[in-house]
C-alpha cells in the first residue's frame, strides 16, 4: 500500500503516472509500473500486482515478470513511498 501521504497522480492518455512523496520528490512512472503501482494503491498485493500484469503481458516470462515486480516494489519501499 502507498504510504498516505503519497500522490499517486495517473496519466491516462500516456498510460504514464507520477508519484510524488512527502519530501516533494516526484517519481515518474511507465505505463508497467503505473499498472503495478494502480493495484497497491487500490490495496492489493504483490501476487494481485502479479496476476494483473501475467494477463496484460503474457509474453513475459514469469521469472522476469516476478523479478521486474520485485525491484518495483523495492525501490518504492526504499524511497518511501511504499509501506
Amino acid at each position: 500500500m502507498l504510504t498516505p501521504t503519497v500522490r499517486f497522480l495517473p496519466d491516462p492518455a500516456t498510460g504514464r503516472s507520477s508519484l510524488i512523496g512527502s519530501d516533494a520528490m516526484v517519481w515518474t512512472l511507465n505505463p508497467t509500473a503505473t499498472a503495478a503501482v494502480e493495484v497497491l494503491a487500490g490495496g492489493g498485493s504483490p501476487a494481485d500486482v502479479y496476476e494483473q500484469l501475467a494477463e496484460r503481458w503474457p509474453q513475459v516470462s514469469a521469472g522476469q515478470l516476478r523479478d521486474d515486480i520485485n525491484t518495483l516494489i523495492r525501490q518504492l519501499r526504499d524511497g518511501g513511498l511504499l509501506s
